[in-house]
């Protein structure tokens, strides 16, 4: 059985043409449309876009941050275990 074709679906959906529906049975998912979509919804779908957008480069930031600590702080396990070495091999040669 050929369905409805799923990518023209979801296209004329992602361009608010139409609204996508499933029917959630035991044996299948159907894909069911129709014409309008509820403002509520499209509402929704622009609150959710501008707050992601909105938050991207403040968390790209905080990702910079966290990187930068974790560096700073490698860095400076790196130069204590170096001083530690250091001492063990002077300590052994005296």
């Amino acid at each position: 059985m050929e369905g409805p074709n799923l990518q023209a679906i979801l296209d004329a959906a992602m361009q608010g043409e139409m609204q996508i529906e499933l029917e959630i049975t035991a044996d299948e998912a159907t894909p069911t449309s129709s014409a309008e979509t509820p403002s509520s919804v499209t509402d929704a779908v622009t609150q959710t876009n501008v707050k992601v957008v909105g938050e991207s480069p403040a968390l790209a930031e905080a990702d910079l941050h966290q990187v930068l600590s974790q560096s700073a702080s490698l860095t400076s396990q790196n130069a204590v275990n170096a001083q530690k070495q250091l001492t063990t091999t002077h300590q052994a040669a005296a």
